[in-house]
């Protein structure tokens, strides 16, 4: 049976790029151990609270806050800045999701990925990540699917069993 193709009108910002970022960078051993380490200096901290070494205190809050505030914050800063540098975020960008694969319009030209060049996809709360590789990826933000977010999860999944 074919599927009604899914045309989505993206326009990605600074918000969908850090939700995507924040996803990619806090699941993956690198990110899961920053988180670790912003934990147990918040939890040195609170322990040292009770003594009288100031210095240490102070050292162990602020690598507490550069690890669970200071990296979402650069991230966040790096999103922005991509979202307004890079070109093709500056207009909406033109998804249809068919059987074939997914379709890419910009500027008159046209793309296809197909299913089988998807190597895995993820979702956020703001966006659905289809990944073509470990560092790239198609951003599909929920809030430009309006009342297509079942249907294209549902294609999506059927496609990359």
């Amino acid at each position: 049976m074919e599927t009604k193709p899914i045309r989505i009108e993206a326009k990605i910002d600074a918000g969908v790029l850090f939700s995507f970022m924040m996803r990619h960078t806090y699941t993956t051993f690198s990110g899961l151990f920053t988180i670790l380490l912003g934990l147990g200096a918040f939890g040195l901290f609170f322990q040292s609270l009770s003594g009288n070494n100031d210095s240490q205190k102070l050292i162990l809050l602020i690598i507490a806050l550069l690890f669970t505030v200071g990296n979402p914050y650069l991230l966040f800063k790096k999103a922005k800045e991509q979202a307004k540098r890079n070109p093709l975020y500056k207009e909406a960008l033109i998804y249809t999701l068919d059987d074939e694969g997914v379709h890419l319009a910009v500027d008159g030209k046209e793309e296809c990925l197909v299913w089988s060049g998807i190597k895995k996809w993820k979702k956020t709360g703001k966006v659905c990540i289809l990944y073509t590789s470990k560092v790239h990826a198609i951003l599909l933000p929920y809030k430009d699917m309006k009342d297509q977010k079942d249907a294209v999860e549902t294609l999506i999944q059927s496609k990359l069993k």
